[in-house]
């Protein structure tokens, strides 16, 4: 059996009210002309009569089914709109397990990162004692000889924060410690890449 839909429904209900409204004019009509006399017209009152009362039974029925299709549609919006919620809650929970994967990645990377910074620390003090010993310690006003692990946490703390690192800073944290202790390197190859 094919649903009708309430949209339809309500169509033929407006064409029945208006035949309605005709039947029962045609029955105002033809009873008084029943009550003035006239030849006939008490069988088309009584005609007007009974179209008046199939159209209420017809009226009656479209009624309950326009109730019925519009509980129905409904029922259909509400299942879909709980369909595509359910949607998005599943994706919600596959987005999750890929934050949770990020957030174990950025973890592992920190820790990484945190030893890696406190070497660069630790190993410039080594370099700067060094030629500390040897009184050759050298101008301060380099790039790259004091702070190293400062430009390391600069370049982090940009990234994190998603501010572009100025033009000046476009160097990698390497290359700024070649600039730095480029008299001390002895191979060409790593004095080039300064």
């Amino acid at each position: 059996m094919k649903m009708v839909n309430s949209i339809d429904i309500a169509e033929k209900l407006a064409a029945l009210d208006n035949a309605l409204s005709d039947a029962e004019a045609d029955f105002d009509r033809n009873a008084a002309e029943a009550v003035a006399g006239v030849e006939g017209a008490g069988s088309e009152a009584a005609a007007a009569n009974a179209r008046i009362e199939r159209l209420k039974i017809e009226q009656k029925i479209l009624q309950r089914a326009q109730t019925k299709a519009l509980k129905r549609e409904a029922e259909a919006k509400a299942a879909d709109e709980a369909q595509v919620r359910a949607q998005h809650v599943s994706d919600a929970g596959e987005a999750a397990v890929l934050l949770i994967s990020q957030a174990e990645l950025v973890d592992s990377l920190t820790d990484r990162l945190a030893v890696a910074i406190t070497d660069l620390a630790r190993l410039e003090g080594q370099v700067r004692s060094s030629l500390a010993a040897a009184r050759q310690l050298p101008d301060e006003g380099v790039v790259g000889r004091k702070g190293i692990s400062a430009f390391a946490l600069d370049r982090v703390n940009a990234l994190a924060r998603g501010t572009l690192i100025r033009v000046s800073d476009q160097r990698t944290i390497a290359d700024i410690a070649r600039i730095g202790w480029r008299f001390l390197l002895k191979n060409d190859s790593e004095t080039e890449a300064a």
